[in-house]
């Protein structure tokens, strides 16, 4: 039951990231100096750098919290094997926990 909360979040992560994902498409071009990212797609079309910013910000979170999950997803299922399963508290707990850095980083 309380697996089932890990894969909801997942799935929700998921969503938004996609959805970001159909609304800003980037160009990263480099130089020896700088690397410049230029922004195409639907949000192009807004003519708002900071809005196509924001949703890519949004983008990358989502990124980078799929991967997080993944891994917690591996260590919740061997914790399960090896002991009892946890409470859906500790479950979020560490939900929370897990969430927190990547929201610091990205957004």
């Amino acid at each position: 039951r309380c697996f089932a909360t890990v894969l909801f979040n997942m799935s929700i992560i998921e969503l938004i990231t996609a959805l970001s994902s159909l609304f800003v498409f980037n160009r990263i071009m480099s130089t020896d100096e700088h690397m410049l990212t230029m922004f195409a797609g639907p949000c192009h079309l807004t003519e708002s750098s900071s809005l196509c910013f924001s949703i890519y910000a949004i983008r990358l979170h989502g990124h980078a919290h799929h991967c997080a999950l993944l891994a917690f997803s591996f260590c919740y299922r061997y914790y399960v094997i090896r002991n009892s399963e946890p409470s859906s508290r500790t479950v979020f707990l560490w939900l929370t926990i897990i969430y927190v850095p990547t929201v610091i980083v990205y957004v």
